[in-house]
């Protein structure tokens, strides 16, 4: 079983947004008292500007999304 990390493609936002709920949920049953369900976890005007800045991969096993990973670049001013 191999699995490939690769830049994501539009055609891959169901299978994003179905992870971002499985671990939304997971969150939510694990601590209620920090997370809240919801369903608009990243819209499809997020997702293309994240893949458009090259920001948001998928992991991938035979063709099928089976992880992602959004990158956010941050600098920071060290005195």
């Amino acid at each position: 079983m191999d699995i490939k990390v690769e830049e994501a493609f539009i055609d891959d936002y169901d299978m994003v947004v179905k992870i971002m709920n499985q671990v939304q949920q997971m969150h939510v049953e694990w601590r209620p008292d920090i997370y809240k369900p919801n369903k608009n976890l990243i819209s499809i005007a997020e997702f293309k500007e994240a893949i458009l800045s090259n920001t948001f991969y998928v992991a991938e096993i035979e063709e099928k999304v089976v992880g992602i990973l959004g990158i956010r670049f941050i600098h920071v001013d060290y005195v």
